[in-house]
């Protein structure tokens, strides 16, 4: 499967859950809910060892760090997907950078209040998942705008570039895949996941600067403080 239809597949997530879904949580079956869903998309692209020996808050700091994993992937795919597709850079770039900012707002946050109180974890999760798939959707968004007119009016010129946009696909899925197996991997570790926490931040915060540059905006992506 490439990156861009991993990522459809989050977005389509939220359209099959709908408006009246999201506000009906009692009734809808946990095995097909919006965020069991999700986090089964991401434990068949990136799982956790199920035979790691971790206590609940440790699960709960590995999947953010997962989340913010995530996060850096859909900042640099959706950085190199608006510098060949976008027609108008700037303006998706902000769009995407106010959406990684977002997120990002939602992991800090949750860093501070969960550990204080378990009970908000599962309100925090569900914060995250919209974000990020709210991320997702700008992050992919110049790709689909070119597909559509593709469909519509179909051109050599963009055929072509959907075409080199596949074989990337699949490397960035390919990429994404192994190395947050190895990150999760090391990160059910307690002596490694700080040293974790600290490559993923650093490879976000890269991505986030160069975004900013892209966007044209003087700001730069607020990380979560180190733990």
């Amino acid at each position: 499967m490439t990156l861009t239809r991993t990522l459809a597949a989050l977005l389509g997530a939220i359209l099959l859950a709908g408006c009246s879904g999201l506000n009906a949580l009692p009734d809808t079956p946990a095995a097909t809910s919006l965020a069991d869903r999700f986090t089964r998309l991401l434990d068949g692209r990136c799982p956790i060892p199920a035979d790691a020996k971790l206590e609940t808050a440790e699960q709960r700091e590995i999947r953010l760090l997962r989340a913010e994993w995530l996060l850096a992937i859909l900042t640099r795919y959706g950085t190199a997907r608006i510098e060949d597709f976008s027609g108008d850079k700037q303006a998706d770039a902000a769009m995407l950078l106010t959406r990684v900012e977002h997120a990002l707002g939602v992991i800090r946050q949750a860093r501070v209040d969960v550990p204080r109180d378990p009970n908000q974890f599962e309100l925090y999760r569900a914060d995250l998942i919209l974000a990020l798939l709210h991320t997702a959707h700008s992050a992919i968004e110049p790709v689909l705008k070119v597909q559509k007119g593709f469909v519509l009016k179909p051109d050599p010129e963009d055929g072509l570039k959907l075409l080199g946009n596949y074989f990337e696909d699949k490397l960035y899925a390919q990429a994404y895949g192994l190395t947050c197996t190895h990150f999760m991997q090391a990160a059910t570790q307690a002596d490694k996941r700080p040293l974790v926490r600290q490559r993923v931040e650093e490879h976000l915060r890269e991505q986030c600067d160069k975004l900013a540059k892209q966007s044209g905006l003087a700001r730069q992506c607020s990380l979560p403080a180190p733990g």
